[in-house]
């Protein structure tokens, strides 16, 4: 009867142990930051919605630096309190915009062309 009693204190003790050590770690934040390079345009989500659009900045202590896109200001975030921190896609140049503008500059030269000749013969 003693031999079962104490290993029932011995097992609610440990697990009363347990639990208050399962949440004693610390918070990294978003694991993301690691891996950001300053001057990235970056969407941030935090405990408190709304997410934003930022410019990621970089670390200062136990802090995370933005600079917010819309209203323009430099906030700074406890790392704690992010959720995720993502980069956003850059946007792609459009591979056709070079043909378009070599063709825009011919067209450019050939105007120019007919309004030399035209000023100069007339019409």
């Amino acid at each position: 009867m003693k031999n079962m009693w104490t290993k029932r204190c011995a097992v609610a003790l440990a697990l009363a142990l347990v639990a208050e050590g399962a949440f004693a770690g610390p918070n990294g934040g978003a694991k993301s930051l690691d891996r950001l390079k300053a001057g990235r345009l970056v969407n941030v989500t935090t405990k408190t919605p709304p997410s934003f659009d930022a410019i990621w900045i970089g670390r200062d202590g136990d802090r995370a630096l933005f600079e917010r896109l819309h209203p323009e200001q430099t906030i700074a975030v406890r790392v704690d309190a992010l959720l995720d921190v993502h980069e956003l896609p850059r946007a792609r140049p459009n591979g056709d915009a070079g043909a378009w503008g070599f063709l825009g500059g011919v067209a450019g030269f050939v105007a120019s062309l007919f309004w030399i000749r035209g000023a100069f013969v007339g019409y």
